[in-house]
């Protein structure tokens, strides 16, 4: 029974979701799978297999969507250590191009996610981490194509070991990119020092150097994520759970300033910790963010409540999701997007068995509260 380690959610040009899924390598068969909303706001299809991409068990996914429409998935494995992506060629289940490799980054193993973000013209840019560093590769134009050019180093900041890296367009299309770096292994497992650096024109060295971000509230960082901006004129979010009870919050000045605010802002100090973090827009263009416990089977959630960039609500309770024995309680990759009707859609794997837990709002404007079990592929 395929067990799944990574999720990924993005948006169909006619307004229905796709779901793409990582498991561990099963026999002979797929490790990845997919499946679809039957519409707008409709019913969600069974699992489809997705193909085997390269060799042992892919990494968590990602997904967007090009200014086409066009879906592409990326996902990096563990057995060949090379990036893979696909890419939707019609609107059915099966209308996916092959598997086709990016290679390795500079002949390093890729680890963790891929990053992806889109430049000014319209192409892509895919951002990850190999050999303690990062690397960025960029397609050859607009829309979805097979080969690209070869992974360019954008280096790592002093002695830290590049760990998770983020990268997100700003509002004028330039690209910042956050680094988790680490210099030790603290006492919770991954965790660091943030670190970023942004594009400062059109060209392919056009880089400011790395800037330290620091450690939020003196503590271990954890992996960033980084929110889109809500508003005109504002400048990008950027999250990270802490080693220590609390997640933490920076944002830019202004689009155009790739300068972060001042000290970090905890949205909340209870007693836990944090694993992971998602964001996504909700339909009155504010920043809603949900959080895993480190251990636990609570989600938790924070909101923007006005324009003004630091003003949240506080870190409450969303759920707790349903717990067998087996399953051990800890939670990862949680998902958000929002439906076409402005429904939440939330998705989090439960590690120890690979299962998928689904919570959907019931109206629009309602925190994401229904929920259930999806099968297994």
């Amino acid at each position: 029974m395929p067990k799944l380690t990574g999720i990924a959610l993005g948006l169909h040009d006619d307004g229905s979701l796709e779901l793409v899924a990582a498991s561990v390598a099963h026999g002979s068969g797929p490790t990845m799978w997919h499946a679809q909303q039957d519409g707008p706001n409709g019913d969600w299809s069974d699992w489809y297999p997705f193909g085997k991409p390269g060799r042992g068990g892919p990494g968590r996914p990602s997904l967007k969507q090009h200014e086409d429409g066009r879906l592409e998935v990326f996902v990096a494995t563990g057995g060949d250590q090379a990036v893979w992506h696909r890419w939707t060629t019609g609107p059915g289940p099966d209308d996916w191009s092959d598997w086709e490799s990016l290679g390795k980054p500079g002949g390093r193993g890729a680890e963790g996610p891929v990053a992806l973000t889109m430049l000014a013209d319209g192409r892509f840019m895919a951002v990850v981490t190999a050999g303690g560093r990062v690397w960025r590769a960029t397609s050859p134009g607009p829309g979805p194509q097979a080969h690209w050019p070869a992974w360019s180093a954008l280096g790592r900041p002093g002695g830290a070991t590049a760990m998770a890296v983020a990268a997100l367009e700003n509002a004028d299309a330039r690209v910042e990119v956050a680094l988790l770096g680490e210099t030790a292994i603290p006492p919770t497992g991954r965790g660091g020092k943030l670190w970023h650096r942004s594009q400062t024109g059109p060209g392919p060295d056009d880089w400011s150097g790395w800037e330290p971000l620091g450690e939020p509230g003196g503590h271990e960082a954890g992996i960033p994520v980084f929110g889109l901006q809500s508003h005109p004129g504002v400048g990008l979010h950027l999250f990270t759970p802490a080693a220590v009870g609390a997640v933490w919050h920076k944002s830019q000045h202004h689009h155009s300033d790739p300068s972060w605010s001042g000290p970090w802002e905890a949205l909340a100090q209870p007693v836990l910790a944090f694993g992971e973090t998602a964001v996504t827009l909700d339909t009155t263009g504010h920043v809603f963010l949900v959080a895993t416990e480190f251990t636990g089977n609570r989600l938790w959630y924070a909101a923007q409540v006005r324009n003004d960039l630091n003003t949240w609500s506080p870190l409450s309770p969303l759920a707790m999701v349903p717990e067998a024995p087996e399953d051990l309680a800890a939670l990862i990759t949680p998902t958000l997007h929002l439906n076409s009707d402005g429904r939440t859609q939330l998705f989090v794997v439960i590690r120890a068995t690979g299962k998928l837990y689904q919570l959907t709002s019931p109206a629009k404007g309602e925190l994401p509260t229904v929920g259930r079990t999806w099968p297994h592929p």
